[in-house]
């Protein structure tokens, strides 16, 4: 009478692979295997000791092909780092958006071809370090590798996995190695806001710049939006009120463009309602009496590059004598840190500039917070908002950051 080898799914399978004899209707022995609903078999031969050592031997292959293929976060062994990628791109960022998977996919490609083969429970502090060294050059490109990383590692200790994370002492140990002025000013350098005389000299220029430059630097300064959140606003998003006395007006943000051009949500994922300064509604309305009769689904700004924005705004800040290259992150940096020196609620202000919580904008810009004394938020005239308060004279310059901080785009 022949018999069958059946061996069950990985998860359940101890030690060698367990064989169970039953009589075969087709009269020949058969291996079969069943994962995940998924059911194999291979022909064995005839019922003789050979064939069952041969069966015994097929059986510890598959088992071991089982751990691996069923499931490889949930297997006998630890995954390595290329399973566990995998299985974080496929499953963990579902959420995320497809900028941010691009680039997370990306990073964690590098890390894969270096260090895919090794297990996670063996992944060492000392082996990312030396994978830094050796592959990155800038410490701001290593930390999004790092974050790429610790990701990962997050998402398998989601999966049920206890593994080591060494991603923290990892960044201890390349702080310490690359412990020089240049890397303690890194962050702090990454967020750059202006002045008070830089914006007076900033504004000056903008009065004779073009349309379509003055309403894109306006966007950034005098509502805080991201560059994708200005390059995706239409004009059905614009609420310009009854006159300029009207405080209702405001900016509907709700979409944003990613570096390839796709159309996709905020980067929090909500929608949210800026104020419009004075001085952003008319630049707007004079860009739109420009364009003529723009449909409401229409894009108020024409569609370029970021370096396209970064060279016109190089053009403008030579000739305010602004020693440096103006982003539109710092514009950005510069609607907030302008509030919140003045005194303007934290709260609100974190809503405007749609970050997840009041938590995130305190970290960012809690340098420019004043002393402990408190002197209430400044006195609005008749028909301003918060953002008015950067058009008003230079009086002093915000305090500036001393302390490393990352900041969000």
């Amino acid at each position: 009478m022949s018999v069958s080898v059946r061996v069950l799914p990985g998860r359940e399978v101890k030690g060698r692979a367990w064989a169970e004899r039953f009589p075969d209707k087709a009269g020949e022995p058969w291996l079969v295997a069943v994962a995940q609903g998924r059911r194999k078999r291979w022909r064995v031969g005839p019922d003789t000791p050979e064939a069952w050592a041969q069966a015994e031997r097929e059986a510890d292959e598959l088992r071991r092909e089982l751990e691996g293929q069923s499931d490889p976060m949930r297997g006998l062994a630890p995954p390595t780092l290329a399973q566990a990628i995998d299985d974080f791109l496929r499953y963990g960022l579902t959420s995320h958006k497809p900028s941010t998977r691009d680039q997370r996919r990306r990073q964690l490609g590098r890390l894969k071809a270096d260090l895919g083969n090794v297990r996670l429970d063996r992944l060492t502090s000392a082996a990312v370090t030396c994978w830094w060294t050796a592959n990155v050059r800038t410490y701001r490109t290593g930390d999004g590798y790092l974050n790429a990383l610790s990701g990962c590692i997050a998402w398998a200790h989601i999966k049920g996995l206890e593994v080591p994370d060494p991603v923290p002492a990892a960044r201890a140990q390349l702080k310490r190695l690359y412990r020089t002025a240049a890397t303690r000013a890194l962050d702090e350098e990454n967020c750059r806001p202006l002045t008070r005389e830089q914006l007076v000299g900033l504004a000056r220029e903008l009065a004779g710049a073009r349309a379509d430059v003055r309403v894109f630097t306006l966007l950034c300064l005098d509502a805080g939006l991201r560059l994708g959140e200005a390059e995706a606003l239409r004009w059905r998003d614009c609420n310009f009120g009854k006159d300029p006395a009207d405080t209702s007006r405001h900016l509907h943000v709700r979409e944003s463009k990613d570096a390839s051009g796709r159309v996709t949500s905020t980067k929090s994922g909500r929608s949210r309602r800026v104020a419009m300064s004075r001085r952003l509604r008319q630049a707007l309305l004079e860009f739109k009496l420009l364009r003529g009769r723009a449909r409401p689904d229409v894009r108020v700004l024409p569609s370029r590059s970021e370096r396209t924005w970064r060279m016109k705004l190089r053009a403008i800040t030579e000739r305010a004598g602004i020693d440096r290259e103006l982003r539109p992150k710092d514009l950005r940096d510069t609607f907030a840190s302008q509030l919140v020196s003045a005194n303007v609620p934290l709260a609100w202000v974190s809503r405007q500039l749609g970050h997840g919580n009041i938590a995130v904008t305190a970290r960012h810009y809690a340098a420019w917070v004043s002393g402990e004394d408190y002197f209430g938020s400044p006195p609005l005239e008749p028909g301003e908002v918060p953002p008015d308060l950067l058009t008003r004279p230079a009086t002093t310059a915000p305090p500036r950051a001393t302390t490393a901080r990352k900041t969000e785009r």
